[in-house]
């Protein structure tokens, strides 16, 4: 019986050893040179959690940092649940989140140098806080979203950037990043319009200097036929070209037929005016828009907006398809013929003299949604009226054009 009382007395003793010294145990453990794997909750009181370089440490569940607390080091931490450090302080080299659980990084202040983003797809992974540095930022997996809520996360390089990787601005975050000669990518968007990238360069002539770009709410008033807008903060130490750039995955946010319809304006703090534009190129499915240089302080918000009238109606409609007037008529070189399409098909394009000699034929497999059909300039025999009719199945209608000589 006293030898069993005596074993039960040695072990629990042993125990609230361990309890007592394990920030010491885990930060001994830690600088091995090989992977640690560490229990699902880690609590670090008053003491540091060092990673040497060469070490992986594996924390499968959170990880908690007091006020005193301390987790740094050049190796590399790797975990699933939470990091919350809004007391303490965290300067890793390396941190990569995997798993499907939600994860949230707060920390008033964090340094790390390499954030790897490896969570299964629509996993929640938020960062909350004052400020995150980190020097690489790595999207690694599909459907990785970083939502910021009033926090500023700046960063250097990153990776793995699109519309389904990207830094969620929800709130107030903003992202900041270092302006130099070259252009330098801002891949924020919101989880109204999803990303909506902006692309930031210095002037030839500015000296290097930083920036910050979030997404905001959307701008919207609900006008008749006036689309929501999404808004853009942009603040800058240093003048700076903005551009934005859509596509098929990340569209224009706003309806126009045509890109001489597109305005981006600004808030200067009072009102919203016209943004002057150094140039913009392609059409409502592809393009860019360059902004004139931007001084410091000059705007605080940006938004795009249409100046199309809203009592401008289709010259032909049916209940597959609208078209509207070509674009430019009279033309010295290509015509645009602009069509809203309410059913994906097939297209037949026929160009005309107006003597009834067809000039070329051709057909366009075109999905549901808005297209700009350019008319070739080599198609037409010279200055002159001619005839574009579009067909499909039993619908047809022709439009007039007027060649003009170059």
């Amino acid at each position: 019986m006293g030898t069993r009382l005596q074993a039960a007395s040695e072990t629990w003793v042993f125990v609230l050893l361990m309890i007592k010294w394990w920030p010491n145990v885990v930060r001994f453990l830690a600088m091995l040179s090989y992977m640690v794997p560490l229990p699902g909750q880690l609590h670090i009181s008053g003491t540091s959690l060092y990673v040497s370089g060469g070490t992986e440490v594996g924390i499968a569940g959170d990880l908690k940092v007091d006020r005193g607390g301390q987790l740094s080091g050049e190796g590399s931490l790797t975990m699933t649940g939470h990091l919350m450090a809004q007391a303490g302080k965290v300067a890793i080299q390396t941190l990569r989140l995997v798993g499907s659980g939600p994860t949230t990084l707060q920390s008033g202040r964090g340094q790390i140098g390499k954030l790897e983003l490896a969570k299964t797809s629509f996993a929640p992974l938020k960062l909350k806080g004052d400020s995150f540095f980190v020097r690489e930022l790595h999207f690694l997996n599909a459907f990785n979203f970083l939502q910021l809520a009033d926090t500023w996360l700046d960063f250097e390089t990153g990776s793995g950037f699109g519309p389904d990787r990207y830094i969620q601005t929800n709130g107030q975050g903003l992202v900041g990043r270092l302006l130099g000669s070259e252009p330098v990518l801002f891949p924020v968007g919101n989880a109204e319009f999803g990303y909506m990238p902006m692309t930031l360069q210095a002037g030839m002539e500015s000296k290097p200097g930083i920036a910050r770009v979030g997404l905001q709410s959307s701008g919207a008033s609900k006008n008749a036929g006036e689309s929501l807008s999404p808004i853009w903060h942009m603040a800058s130490s240093t003048p700076v070209h903005m551009m934005l750039r859509w596509s098929k995955v990340s569209p224009l946010p706003i309806d126009v037929l045509h890109l001489d319809q597109l305005r981006l304006m600004g808030w200067n703090g009072a009102y919203w005016d016209r943004v002057g534009m150094d140039s913009i190129s392609g059409n409502r499915e592809h393009g860019t828009l360059r902004t004139r240089l931007l001084y410091p302080g000059e705007w605080l918000l940006f938004r795009l907006e249409s100046d199309r009238e809203p009592q401008r109606k289709p010259m032909h409609e049916s209940s597959s398809m609208a078209i509207f007037s070509p674009f430019p008529n009279p033309s010295s070189s290509h015509f645009s013929l602009p069509l809203m399409l309410r059913e994906a098909g097939t297209y037949t394009f026929q160009l005309t003299s107006v003597d009834g000699r067809v000039l070329s034929t051709w057909n366009q497999s075109l999905g549901e949604g808005y297209h700009e059909e350019k008319i070739s300039a080599e198609l037409f025999s010279g200055a002159g009226h001619y005839l574009v009719q579009v067909s499909s199945g039993k619908v047809a209608f022709t439009l007039p054009l007027l060649r003009v000589s170059p």
